[in-house]
């Protein structure tokens, strides 16, 4: 048998002539060095010359029976004796049993190498191209087949429309096998060039894994950050030449929020190295100074989280309103980024449903404890009903001007009971505080229909006009005030008549019962006749009137406190951890968790996007975002003003990466902001965006735990 490559040489030294200036001169060595290849008898090794198929047959034939460096998992089984061709049973007309490489050819066959052509032959004299070459190598080794080709393809290779397709889904997947090496452009396939001598080298250094034979430069996916370790660096400079890298860099900054998704590419640009940059600054590395990407880069980036880096990125609050405030472009005062983005957008949608559950979570103190607040704190009992707490008033110095007045409880749970520490600014003077003081009627709506009959479930009811047989689902009515969707009735109009089933004088009394703040007056309607003018509340189920409306009354103004609010929406997200006389009176938790589930679907989605800002959707559970929208133009005061009531909890998981137990945070809060341009537009703009702002600051302090 007449071999391309005997199997006996040399191993010291360079024995060729030829390859002294080779850019593979290495892996032609090292296999020689191994017994697996040689040159020729005038001391050539050619390295650019072609390869027939039968050569490479041969070539394929002497490694995997020869070499004891091949990883198990990539060894076929044992080839068959040359002496039992009679036991292969793939004739080729072109390769009759006394050709020199007829026993090569049909063990390359019977281990998946080769294949033949659909007419019975072999074609042994054809040069193999170098699609053919990686598409053998693939199909012995049974690499698979990559479910992403094309993108792989295009991101690694200029040429890639240039790969025939056949050829195409074993050459990804020998990609992502570090089995493709490129000279002398690592971005150039050249996929129907025909393969030579030195390039067949270079693959098979590839696949004996022999370390740092092939240049780094010309394997198409030769580094990533897994393997800068120890003395291994890549020059940026050099960084073109490593298109997975890049890749893989490009994709690890994109999650931390430093490079733009849509344009992750492998390429290496001012865009790229920015991102990096950016990166190293934030994390106080010496990659820009050095311009070197070194193991304690790469071990940076791999590790950080988004919400690691994000949080420190927030403490530019300048920066984060930029960002919110860029978002506005294309919006107006009828239809705000952020205030309007409605709970079709929201992450937390399908989410809603399980909110009430959510609440019911207590801290075990093993697996989940509850958030340690600051040591420096007396923390005080979540007050009974009409009992004001202690509100710390410099507390909240850190809120920018814009926002006027604000009230913020932070709750812990100690042994059961629900430990408080409340800051405000103004928080209980009384301001119109606009929509978002249509949780009150709906609450009140509960508290008489559960006090009366404690045994109804609210989702059970409905609110029909007075001598109407049909009715609409109050949670429904209540979902349209929430969400403005309209599928009912108009916000305004529904709240409205949600008040018409007490006199303003009553409801305003049952507030100050409940919050101990006897400055309010809550005695005002919504811009809007009420959807029912004699409304009923009536069950379903039995047709019992539960509550009838009253004469519609005079109205008056609703001013009410930041305070006011808070009070009201903790009590309704920690109900279920507060004494008796705490609670909101009379309702019932089955009732209540209607509420719930309805101010999920609030039209603003402010504390949506500032956990996504914080880099936190994948370092929290369990989120609960329950809230109340307010905005509108103040004609005494010629202002544009925006509010905003909310609870929010969530499940910190960070400490588990240290063995620690997950935190539980939990922050009620209202918010009002205002601006005074005299111009409705810009002001409306600029304070959807601060409300995004501020709220995002919040709960960085929530997560952090970084109070003043």
């Amino acid at each position: 048998m007449t071999e391309a490559f005997p199997l006996v040489s040399d191993p010291l030294g360079d024995p060729f002539i030829d390859v002294a200036g080779y850019w593979g001169r290495s892996a032609i060595q090292s296999l020689v060095q191994r017994q697996l290849v040689t040159g020729y008898p005038d001391g050539t090794f050619r390295p650019s010359a072609s390869l027939s198929r039968a050569e490479f047959a041969a070539l394929l034939y002497n490694v995997f029976t020869t070499s004891q460096e091949l990883a198990p998992s990539l060894t076929p089984p044992l080839a068959p004796s040359e002496n039992s061709g009679s036991h292969f049973d793939q004739p080729f007309e072109d390769v009759p049993p006394q050709h020199w490489a007829y026993t090569v050819i049909q063990w390359s066959v019977r281990y998946g190498f080769f294949a033949g052509y659909g007419n019975q032959t072999f074609r042994p004299s054809q040069p193999l191209s170098r699609s053919q070459a990686l598409t053998v190598l693939s199909s012995g080794l049974k690499l698979g087949r990559s479910p992403f080709t094309p993108q792989i393809l295009t991101l690694f290779f200029d040429d890639a429309a240039d790969i025939p397709d056949y050829f195409e889904g074993a050459i990804a997947t020998a990609t992502l096998n570090r089995l493709v090496v490129n000279y002398p452009n690592v971005r150039q396939l050249r996929p129907n060039a025909s393969i030579t001598r030195g390039e067949v080298a270079t693959l098979l250094a590839q696949v004996l894994h022999i370390p740092e034979v092939v240049p780094t430069q010309y394997i198409a996916w030769a580094l990533r950050l897994e393997t800068l370790t120890g003395e291994q660096t890549v020059a940026l400079d050099q960084l073109r030449h490593h298109p997975g890298l890049i890749h893989q860099l490009q994709t690890q900054l994109a999650e931390l929020g430093l490079y733009p998704s849509p344009q992750i590419d492998g390429r290496y640009g001012p865009k790229t190295e920015g991102a990096i940059a950016q990166f190293a600054d934030s994390r106080q590395l010496s990659t820009m100074a050095t311009r070197q990407l070194d193991e304690t880069f790469a071990y940076a980036l791999l590790t950080t989280q988004p919400a690691d880096l994000k949080l420190v990125q927030a403490l530019d609050r300048d920066n984060i309103f930029q960002h919110f405030f860029a978002q506005e472009h294309g919006f107006n005062s009828e239809k705000l980024a952020f205030l309007d983005r409605g709970i079709r957008q929201s992450p937390y949608r399908n989410e809603i449903v399980a909110f009430p559950d959510r609440l019911k979570e207590r801290p075990d103190g093993d697996d989940v404890i509850s958030s340690p607040l600051k040591s420096s704190w007396t923390l005080q009992p979540y007050p009974n009903r009409g009992t004001q707490p202690r509100i710390d008033e410099a507390g909240l110095s850190f809120l920018h001007s814009d926002i006027q007045q604000a009230c913020v409880c932070l709750g812990r749970q100690v042994n059961g009971q629900m430990q408080t520490h409340w800051m405000g600014r103004q928080a209980l003077k009384p301001i119109e505080l606009w929509s978002t003081t249509k949780l009150v009627p709906i609450l009140n709506l509960v508290a008489q229909s559960n006090t009366k009959f404690p045994s109804i479930d609210i989702d059970h009811c409905q609110i029909r006009q007075r001598g109407n047989v049909g009715g609409y689902p109050v949670h429904d009515l209540a979902q349209d005030i929430m969400s403005y969707g309209m599928s009912i009735g108009t916000s305004n109009a529904i709240a409205a008549m949600m008040k018409l089933f007490t006199t303003p004088v009553e409801l305003e009394q049952w507030l100050k019962s409940i919050t101990g703040n006897m400055a309010l007056e809550f005695r005002g309607r919504y811009g809007e006749p009420p959807f029912l003018s004699q409304p009923q509340l009536w069950h379903l189920s039995t047709g019992q009137v539960l509550l009838d409306s009253q004469p519609i009354p005079k109205w008056s103004d609703n001013t009410i406190a930041t305070y006011d609010l808070t009070r009201l929406v903790s009590m309704v997200g920690w109900h279920l951890h507060l004494p008796h006389a705490a609670k909101l009176p009379g309702i019932q938790w089955n009732s209540l968790e209607s509420v719930v589930r309805a101010m999920g679907n609030d039209s603003a989605r402010y504390a949506d996007v500032a956990i996504a800002q914080l880099g936190l959707p994948s370092v929290v559970r369990s989120p609960v975002i329950i809230s109340k929208l307010g905005y509108g133009r103040s004609s005494i005061r010629d202002r544009a003003e925006l509010a905003y009531t909310a609870l929010i909890q969530l499940v910190d998981k960070r400490p588990n990466a240290t063995g620690n137990p997950a935190i539980l945070h939990t922050m009620a809060m209202t918010l009002i902001a205002a601006k005074d341009y005299g111009n409705f537009e810009q002001e409306s703009l600029e304070l959807d965006a601060r409300m995004a702002t501020e709220v995002t600051e919040l709960i960085r302090r929530l997560v952090q735990n970084d109070w003043i």
